[in-house]
């Protein structure tokens, strides 16, 4: 009985000391970078989709950095090489005075009916563009996406679990 007793015992101690030394493998393929994560592309024209907002445009890269697929709210291009229109909301950031009204805050897209769900593969991005005025100074964007494991089993694949990307626009490059 002593032995078993001991035998069991040192089995525990390198169970927890092999699971001490052997931590979790990292989702990301980069560890470096978020999981997603948005960067700049460049300045240029958009076509508008509201009459309220300008053809000046920020080109932006929403990037896939797990070994998942991730999921995002879109609509407009039907291929790989077109312009998508990605939801995403507006906000202003932490510290940063907004000197107009509130109510000329811009709202972004916030698509609730009529998307399409994209899959952005392990490893991929896709191109996207915001009116310029969407991050005028002291604003930023946030994409909402969806892991591919939360869309599997009980959720119905209808992207209500959401986790969001933020693009700063202190993250923006001076024009030239």
């Amino acid at each position: 009985m002593k032995v078993l007793i001991t035998t069991l015992f040192f089995f525990g101690l390198s169970f927890v000391c092999f699971a001490q030394t052997n931590p979790c493998k990292d989702v990301r393929l980069d560890s470096k970078k978020p999981s997603v994560f948005i960067t700049f592309e460049r300045f240029g024209e958009r076509t508008p989709d509201r009459e309220d907002e300008s053809d000046k445009g920020v080109w932006l890269r929403i990037h896939n950095n797990t070994k998942w697929k991730i999921y995002l709210k879109t609509y407009g291009a039907d291929n790989e090489r077109d312009e998508y229109r990605v939801s995403y909301e507006v906000q202003r950031m932490p510290g940063f005075e907004w000197k107009r009204k509130e109510s000329e805050l811009p709202i972004g897209y916030r698509i609730v009916k009529n998307y399409r769900v994209r899959a952005v593969e392990s490893g991929k991005n896709i191109l996207f563009s915001v009116p310029k005025e969407n991050l005028a100074d002291g604003l930023s964007i946030l994409v909402s996406f969806s892991y591919e494991w939360e869309l599997l089993g009980d959720s119905g694949g209808d992207l209500s679990i959401q986790h969001q990307a933020p693009f700063w626009s202190t993250d923006l490059p001076t024009e030239k």
